[in-house]
């Protein structure tokens, strides 16, 4: 049996983002705690792992438009920060595989993930095409996101038409599993036999950044991949048990009398 860990969207370096408790800031760090501890526990949880693949978007970036959601604004302390991150698990090097981030978080100058792959000796890529136990996994970081409450599965849908429509055109075999990033949220889409997942994320909705959150589902946490035989996978997702919707709450306006 081989086992791996499938996560991403860790965006260190934001005050939201999974930060090492070296760099918790008082402002942010009970959610920044939370996170790194109930991160930890999770992969612990899991055992020995053979090998893991992260989505992309392990920082978060020199900010932009926004860097007031930023803890860290130097990139390379950032990209520290990160290696620090994806240390958690002991995977066995050469078998950890890294997929480039989007652009605007991740780069500028220079690509800002590479250093975080170099230190951890994974291989990075724009999309990986990785045969594993026999199973096929087409993974990368962009996927279309929904903001319709009923269509948030629907560009994970799209992935999986995509690659079997790329695999008739250049004559390969389509994917058993497609593995994407970046939506922030957990979803699934089966067609026939073949899978498309959308991993969660681990960065909190707050900031800045929860601003621009309009998605009703939001999802932190990781996933786990069983592969028994060719024909003989599971894919778990683990969630961080935290409830994360908006706070509704109305408020009595009191006009003044003229």
């Amino acid at each position: 049996m081989i086992r791996g860990l499938i996560w991403g969207d860790g965006h260190t370096g934001a005050k939201a983002g999974i930060t090492p408790p070296r760099r918790w800031n008082d402002d942010f760090r009970k959610t920044q705690e939370l996170l790194w501890t109930e991160t930890r526990r999770m992969i612990r949880t899991l055992g020995p792992l053979d090998f893991d693949i992260y989505v992309g978007d392990g920082v978060d970036g020199d900010g932009k438009r926004d860097s007031i959601g930023l803890l860290e604004t130097d990139t390379k302390v950032q990209a520290e920060l990160a290696a620090e991150v994806l240390s958690i698990p002991k995977i066995p090097r050469g078998c950890r595989y890294y997929e480039y981030g989007t652009p605007y978080h991740t780069v500028g100058s220079y690509s800002y993930e590479e250093p975080i792959a170099e230190k951890i000796g994974a291989d990075i890529a724009d999309g990986h095409l990785l045969r594993i136990g026999g199973v096929r996994i087409n993974a990368r970081h962009p996927v279309g996101r929904s903001d319709i409450p009923y269509g948030q599965g629907t560009p994970t849908y799209k992935e999986a038409v995509r690659d079997q429509l790329e695999a008739i055109l250049s004559g390969t075999e389509s994917a058993d599993l497609i593995l994407r990033g970046h939506a922030h949220y957990s979803t699934r889409m089966d067609i026939g036999y073949k899978t498309a997942i959308i991993v969660p994320c681990l960065e909190w909705p707050e900031t800045v950044f929860g601003r621009k959150c309009k998605a009703i589902y939001y999802h932190m946490g990781i996933g786990e991949l069983i592969i028994r035989r060719p024909d003989d996978w599971e894919y778990r997702p683990h969630l961080l048990p935290f409830k994360i919707v908006r706070r509704r709450e109305w408020r009595d306006v009191k006009l003044s009398s003229k």
